[in-house]
């Protein structure tokens, strides 16, 4: 202040109080400094760059972008103008101009670094993965111990789906740098990508011990948490996030989201219509309470919500599957069937949506159509005993008893813990008479009865005891099902053939 007042006309001192200015993050003042400079000396190209930069921190993209091309005007073989120019036009999402002039940069000065860091940036913005490695590399070929674009590297390959290849360059990069807390973060998310989410844990919480402050290591380890099942912690880490960052959309979302992975249903729906308060417009949150909704058997808000999502994003397939979903327990089955084909149309070959539709035209007495559905599901994905269980109902709806054992079977091989498969199965067969194919699934059922079925409590009486032969009575006095009203889903038609099994003592044959 004290040069400016001694000498008014010199562009220097104004340049060094917007350069302070700079540094005490007073954006505005800065452009107002380097401004008063300017009309000292109008054609300065030095306060012209820092113009744009001022305009650049205090986000002011497009006014960042005027100063900058005024400057490249006049300094046409600038390559920090352009790499300027680049940063700006990627932080307004217009890669393909960022593109441009990141290579106008390396054309200039083919030895810099940063020129090939904002190309590799702006490849990545183009989602042209491959090119931003190649970019970056190019980039630590001039500065070999370069941090940040070791961490890029890294960045590129997760985005690419090569989650070790990315862990690889982002574990380079902490060996270097042991103390940057954003490598240890980016470790974390590539290994949750790979479902390995003690390691994700650890680098979650190395990320928190670096930068306790900052909002995404806790974030990342409740990701982490959630992964290992541990909903609880998870929900504790998100909060101490919300402590960092109290309005941060995606922790209210992902606490909403813990709790419901925990069967805290009503305390998802408050986290999730807190976080709707504050984004009103996030379509993921409308989807995540129609979710939770769904869960407590509130299907009419849970439908509500579903609407708000296709609404508020309308190329959104699990909206409309979101849709189906509680359409059909309204019992509204047609209307189901057309949300699940619209989700269809958006998320084409899906097997979980062919099976839904399978399922939707059961409820119609349909079984034509849900055979095709799901010999569909099937085709997609033939390990999924699940899918064989919806054919074999589908077979059972056409009285075809025989194709519905066989898929019973098929579906008890892909999955043979899977307790209503192994049910379904004894009901078909005991319809039959198939002695041979119980005893071929005895051992399986016999396991399944000695666990707890669903929660749902049923007085064990004399009667049940006598369910088949004495090698049954201490496995049916753990047999605590019922099974209709533990699955909301179940049509009466489906549930029928089990309930027979579980009920009536006669029809199974012992």
């Amino acid at each position: 202040m004290m040069t400016v007042e001694l000498k008014r006309d010199w562009w220097v001192g104004y340049s060094k109080i917007g350069d302070a200015y700079l540094g005490l993050r007073k954006y505005q003042e800065a452009i107002d400094a380097y401004k008063k400079g300017l009309e000292c000396d109008p054609k300065n190209i030095g306060l012209r760059r820092n113009l744009g930069t001022g305009a650049t921190n205090a986000d002011q993209f497009e006014v960042a972008i005027k100063y900058q091309s005024n400057a490249i005007k006049l300094a046409p073989e600038n390559h920090l103008l352009y790499s300027d120019r680049s940063l700006s036009n990627y932080s307004l999402k217009k890669y393909e101009q960022a593109l441009e002039d990141a290579m106008k940069t390396v054309e200039l000065k083919p030895d810099w670094w940063l020129g090939y860091c904002r190309m590799g940036d702006a490849y990545n913005g183009l989602r042209k993965y491959q090119e931003a490695i190649d970019a970056y590399k190019k980039g630590l070929e001039c500065d070999p111990k370069n941090i940040g674009l070791r961490g890029n590297l890294g960045t590129a390959a997760s985005n690419a789906g090569q989650f070790e290849v990315a862990i690889k360059y982002q574990s380079d990069a902490i060996k270097l740098a042991p103390e940057n807390h954003l490598l240890y973060s980016d470790r974390s998310l590539s290994y949750i990508s790979l479902e390995k989410y003690e390691h994700a844990l650890e680098d979650a919480m190395k990320t928190v011990e670096l930068k306790p402050d900052w909002w995404v290591g806790y974030g990342t380890m409740g990701d982490a948490y959630r992964g290992l099942g541990k909903y609880q912690e998870a929900i504790d880490a998100y909060k101490k996030g919300l402590e960092c960052d109290p309005k941060n959309i995606e922790l209210r979302g992902n606490l909403g989201i813990a709790a419901s992975h925990a069967g805290q249903f009503e305390v998802a729906i408050k986290y999730e219509s807190d976080a709707i308060k504050l984004a009103p417009e996030d379509h993921k949150l409308y989807s995540n309470r129609s979710s939770s909704y769904w869960c407590l058997k509130k299907y009419e808000q849970a439908l509500e919500d579903a609407m708000k999502t296709v609404e508020l994003k309308p190329d959104n397939w699990v909206g409309y599957f979101r849709m189906g979903y509680a359409y059909h327990e309204l019992g509204k089955y047609q209307e189901a069937i057309d949300a699940y084909k619209k989700a269809l149309d958006i998320q084409p070959g899906s097997h979980t949506m062919f099976y839904k539709l399978s399922l939707a035209y059961s409820s119609l007495q349909h079984y034509e159509q849900a055979l095709e559905y799901a010999k569909e599901s099937v085709k997609l994905k033939p390990d999924w005993g699940e899918g064989y269980r919806r054919l074999g109902e589908s077979y059972y709806g056409l009285g075809k008893q025989e194709e519905a054992i066989h898929a019973y079977k098929k579906g008890v091989e892909c999955d043979p813990k899977n307790r209503r498969l192994q049910l379904h199965l004894v009901a078909s067969t005991s319809k039959s008479g198939g002695r041979s194919i119980i005893s071929h699934v005895h051992g399986v059922v016999l396991k399944a009865f000695q666990r707890s079925f669903w929660g749902a409590s049923h007085q064990i009486n004399e009667g049940d005891k006598t369910f088949c032969n004495t090698s049954f009575d201490s496995v049916y006095t753990d047999f605590k099902v019922g099974y209709s009203d533990h699955v909301p889903s179940e049509t009466p038609q489906r549930a029928a053939p089990v309930k027979a099994v579980m009920f009536n003592r006669q029809t199974i044959g012992c």
